[in-house]
């Protein structure tokens, strides 16, 4: 009994014990941040998509649309399901972005009537559709710190432009951030208590309206 109780002690302190020598330890340095951490757009960026994959947890996007600038920066977009709360103008928005999304690669609609009650199979079919044509492209991407309605602490997506030839490039046809974009960050908010007793805080709604399309 008592070599029993010692060794069950020696297996648990031996799982305690940590190495700082693994690698999760070592200092990985200081990653690049998207367009030197401004506001603004970034040109001759590579592009990606993803999709979620069975260890993501349920709640994060479906597909994540991934630009990389030519510092090697990365920043990405995420590609959520509707669900039966989303609003008319969430629709809009995420229907007028499918579209945006399909005319920057150049695809063709094989089918122009949709079940407005089931919109995420227009997802699917986007993002097979235009997957091979997304990483071949040159992307311009927008970057602001959200939007004056809506401002953020870090770099969000603006807008993002696929250059068809090389002239797109030059800055005789600049692209631009749309009209709203936030080009200074903002404070942390100050977290205060809710009538639970938990730490919260402050946030605006973060559902789409139709007019807020950066493109």
């Amino acid at each position: 009994m008592i070599y029993f109780v010692f060794t069950e002690l020696l297996i648990i302190i031996k799982n305690s014990m940590l190495n700082i020598n693994d690698n999760k330890f070592e200092d990985k340095g200081q990653k690049p941040i998207f367009n030197n951490g401004k506001a603004g757009v970034a040109r001759n960026c590579t592009g990606k998509i993803t999709k979620r994959g069975a260890d993501d947890p349920e709640n994060s996007p479906k597909y994540k649309l991934y630009w990389t600038d030519e510092n090697g920066a990365e920043v990405n977009k995420g590609l959520f399901e509707l669900n039966e709360k989303s609003s008319d103008g969430a629709k809009q928005y995420f229907v007028k972005e499918m579209k945006h999304i399909m005319s920057q690669c150049e695809q063709n609609w094989d089918r122009v009537e949709w079940d407005e009650n089931n919109l995420n199979e227009m997802l699917d079919y986007v993002m097979k559709k235009c997957k091979d044509a997304f990483a071949e492209n040159k992307w311009g991407v927008g970057v602001s710190f959200g939007t004056v309605d809506r401002p953020d602490r870090f770099l969000k997506v603006n807008g993002f432009w696929e250059y068809r030839n090389e002239k797109n490039i030059s800055d005789a046809q600049p692209l631009t951030l749309s009209k709203k974009s936030q080009i200074q960050p903002i404070e942390p908010t100050e977290p205060k208590v809710n009538n639970d007793g938990d730490w919260d805080v402050e946030s605006k709604t973060t559902d789409k309206n139709s007019d807020d399309m950066p493109f």
